[in-house]
Parts: C-alpha cells; structure tokens; sequence
C-alpha cells in the first residue's frame, strides 16, 4: 500500500459538487479556505469528496477552482454508491458524515481505515429546519419522523467512529459522551491578523457613547432559516418605539424582494438599507469594525453559523433569538444577549435598552474580541489537525483503540488523551 495514501486526510462535505468544466467545480470560499488550512500542515495527501449534483445550493461565497491547483485534491464520488468506499479504502484517516452514508462509521471500521465523525447540527436544529423548510403539514411530519430515525443512526455511528469533532457547544453536549474522542472547536474564517485592534475597540466605543443613533448589523443569506423577514419587524417595533436607529443588511436570498417591499410598506427607506453581498476580508470586516454598533440576529434555527464567531472578532456584540447555538455562545462568551424565539417586538425592547446603556455594548465588546481571539482561524485549526493526526497516528502505532481503556479530558479548543 502507497505509503502517502496511508498518511492521507480524506473530508467527506456536505456541499454538492457542481462540476463546472473538467477538474473544475463550483465551491464555497469558506470551504476552499478551511481544507488549504488542512492541507498546509498535514503530512500527507489532503483530498476532498464532493457528492455530484448541478443544483446551485445559493451559497454567497461560491467560487470555481480547479482540483489540484489549490493545494488539494478534489474528487466528485456518488455517495449513494459503493464506489465512495473503494476510495476510502487505505486512506489514512475519513473526516465527515453525510445522510447518505448513513453507515460511514461501520464501513470504515470494516476497511481498517480511522473515521472521525463531524457533526453540526443537533436533532432539535434539524426539526427547526424542517419547520422552517419545509411546506405542507405531512412533508413536515415525513421529514420529522426521518430525522428522528437518522438521529439513531448518527449516535450509533458517533459510538462506533474513533473520534468527533463539535462545531458548537450544541453539539458537543448532545455527542461528545457517545464518543471516547471529542473536540469542541468553533468555526470561522478570521485569522489572527484581522481580529479587531484595542484602538479601532476604543474609536467604536467613543462613537457609540457619543449617543448617534445605533447602527444595526446583519450578514447572511437573506432567507427564512436565517430570520431575515423579521429583521423588518425589528425594525418597524423599533420606529413605534421612537428609538433612532440605522440598519444595514449585508447578502442576498430569495426574501429580498418581499424585504424590499416590507421596507416600503413600513416607510423604512431612510433607516434601513440592503447593501447586498459584500466581500468577506475586504469589505465587511472593515464595515463590521468602523460602523457597526450591535449585530441583529432572527436565526430561526440553531446551527453553529460562522457569522457568530466572525461577528465577534470585528469587536460587534450580537443580540438575537434564543437558538441553541446562539445562547450557548452568548452564556460561554458574554457579548450579548438574547430573546424568545420568534419575538421581533421583545428583541427591539431589548435594542432600545441597549440604546440607553451604551456601556453595556461597550463591554460586551470586549468581551466579544476576547472570546473571539481564542478562536481564531489558525487555533481552530491547529487544534483540529492536531486532534485528527493523534486519532491516525494512534491508529497507525496501535490499531483500533481499545475504548475500554483510556478517557479523554476536554476543554473547549484542545483535545488531550490520557
């Protein structure tokens, strides 16, 4: 056996392939970026698995690269088929799960080949999901009653797999006991050099003690899961209230019509704006440090968004509904707060307190940079890699580990077997 693809990291993602021209495919920029991260420091072949499809999932991030000139390999597999599995056969270690490989865990344990499953979403998020997704009473009930099931087959694969890893503290509470290998991380794309500074902290919170109307923040597709119809209501409640106030919402999505048209109705045309996708480095981290006062987030459903994390590193506190994932975050981190789901009117009584406590927002501030800071990038990263090359080289040494032996100790960002 090739002794290269004995050391190799296989990623098994979520995002449909969409083949744009040979060896060239249509793929998030966040993706892109997170498997050079892998490929930088693994000593072996780095190689990603993209389920073929030609829908466009209408990610903002979407670019075309070409397999092997970005420092990875990417290969475009059906995973409904056993052809997935005669690839997987002598990789080093297989990273990911998928709903159609609802037996990944067991098969890689039949090829000898190391699994480290990578959850996201809770049971709890994916009915909020459905619910949000999808139409009609009975395909709400087919799909719940499905993901009720699939929530047994992910905990019994998450038993057998040699390792975990958590996007979230959701996640991490719901999984990690099932597995003798877990790692918490939190995900995003800012790196170390572009965290918000103390200076540019210090000029946003004069600014906001100067009593300027609040500048009011979203990014994200503009869709239902995402609560974007109800950052008009939030801002409509605001304006009966009196409280000045702008709003900027960054990205694009199928609601933005009825959104423009919500804005017109309500006469917000001079308060609230839609700038449309800005660009990630270059454009809304700048916006986020000089401009924004406080982040509005109506996510409807709990799933570990990098928006959290990315808010937090351009020093911007984020108040919003009350998902798991979100007020998980917000209890380890302090920089913000939250209401009851679905309650545009209780999240502008909230807006219009933090507008009479300026101080508030400022700590919440720093507290954000500082949570922001130990999850960067790089230490996302390092952590990640550091624990999937213990689970392979373990493996490689030993074999299949012994769970009967051994306990993991874990703290948010590190992994340490002992």
């Amino acid at each position: 056996m090739h002794r290269n693809r004995r050391k190799s990291l296989a990623v098994i993602t979520s995002l449909i392939g969409r083949q744009t021209g040979a060896g060239r495919f249509k793929l998030t920029q966040k993706f892109v970026e997170g498997m050079q991260a892998y490929a930088r420091s693994w000593d072996g072949e780095v190689c990603a698995y993209v389920h073929p499809g030609s829908v466009e999932q209408g990610n903002l991030d979407n670019v075309e690269v070409e397999a092997g000139s970005v420092g990875f390999d990417i290969r475009s597999v059906p995973f409904d088929t056993s052809e997935l599995y005669s690839e997987l056969t002598g990789r080093g270690v297989v990273l990911g799960m998928h709903h159609l490989l609802p037996e990944l865990a067991q098969r890689c344990l039949e090829l000898g080949v190391p699994c480290v499953y990578n959850p996201e979403y809770t049971l709890r998020t994916r009915l909020q999901i459905v619910r949000t997704e999808r139409n009609g009473l009975l395909r709400k009930l087919k799909s719940s009653v499905w993901e009720l099931r699939e929530e047994a087959r992910i905990a019994k694969q998450i038993r057998i797999a040699d390792g975990v890893q958590c996007n979230g503290l959701p996640s991490y509470l719901k999984y990690a006991p099932l597995n003798r290998a877990p790692l918490l991380y939190f995900d995003s794309r800012v790196r170390e050099q572009a965290l918000v500074t103390d200076q540019e902290i210090v000029l946003a919170n004069a600014r906001r003690l100067q009593r300027q109307p609040l500048h009011l923040v979203f990014s994200g597709r503009l869709i239902r899961s995402k609560g974007a119809d109800h950052l008009i209501r939030v801002a409509a409640a605001l304006c009966e209230r009196q409280v000045p106030f702008r709003m900027t919402i960054c990205g694009d999505g199928d609601l933005k019509p009825s959104m423009l048209a919500q804005i017109e109705e309500a006469g917000l045309g001079a308060t609230v704006q839609l700038r449309g996708v800005l660009d990630f480095s270059s454009a809304l981290l700048p916006f986020l440090k000089s401009k924004a006062d406080l982040f509005v987030c109506c996510h409807r459903q709990g799933d570990p968004s990098c928006t959290y994390v990315e808010t937090f590193a351009s020093g911007v506190p984020i108040v919003g509904y009350a998902n798991e994932a979100l007020t998980s975050l917000i209890n380890a981190s302090d920089a913000g707060a939250t209401v009851a789901e679905e309650s545009p009117a209780a999240l502008a009584a909230l807006i219009a307190e933090l507008d009479r406590d300026r101080a508030r927002l400022n700590q919440w501030a720093y507290c954000a940079r500082t949570f922001a800071a130990k999850h960067t990038m790089e230490r996302t990263f390092e952590h990640r890699i550091s624990h999937l090359l213990g689970v392979r080289n373990g493996f490689l040494r030993h074999g299949r580990p012994n769970r009967s032996q051994g306990t993991l100790r874990v703290t948010p960002g590190t992994a340490l077997i002992v």
